[in-house]
C-alpha cells in the first residue's frame, strides 16, 4: 500500500458514519442476492429447498475472549459453531455450504473460515 492504514474511534462521527454505510452496504448485498435467486428460481420453475445468506467483507460487533470488538472480515465467512456459511467457487469450480465447528482453532480465528474457492 502507498499509505498506511487509517484508524479512528468507532464512537466518532467518522467512525459512526464508516458503520452506517457499512449497514447500509451489506443490507444492498443481500437485498440484491435475493432478487437475482428469485428471478434465477423463476426462470427455472422451482422453489427455494434450503437457503444460506452470509456475505464477506464486513465488521460486525462480537464477543470474544469475554470482550466485544469488532471483527472485520474482510474476504472470509463467519463460521460460528453449528453456523451454515457458503463458500463459493469460481467459474466451473463447485460452491460449498459448510458448518461452523467448536476447536480452539476456530477460536483463535474468531469463527472465520475461508471466503472463496477451496484447494
Amino acid at each position: 500500500m502507498d499509505s498506511p492504514p487509517v484508524l479512528f474511534e468507532a464512537d466518532s462521527e467518522l467512525g459512526r458514519s464508516y458503520i452506517s454505510a457499512m449497514q447500509l452496504a451489506g443490507e444492498y448485498a443481500y437485498a440484491g442476492r435475493d432478487v437475482v435467486v428469485d428471478k434465477v428460481l423463476e426462470i427455472l420453475g422451482a422453489e427455494a429447498t434450503h437457503e444460506v445468506h452470509n456475505h464477506h467483507n464486513f465488521a460486525c460487533r462480537e464477543e470474544h475472549f469475554g470482550r466485544r470488538y469488532w471483527v472485520i472480515r474482510k474476504g472470509c465467512t463467519p463460521a460460528r459453531p453449528g453456523q451454515e456459511g457458503f463458500v463459493g467457487g469460481s467459474m466451473g469450480d463447485e460452491s460449498v455450504i459448510l458448518e461452523g465447528v467448536e476447536s480452539s482453532e476456530t477460536e483463535q480465528a474468531l469463527f472465520s473460515t475461508v471466503q472463496g474457492r477451496l484447494v
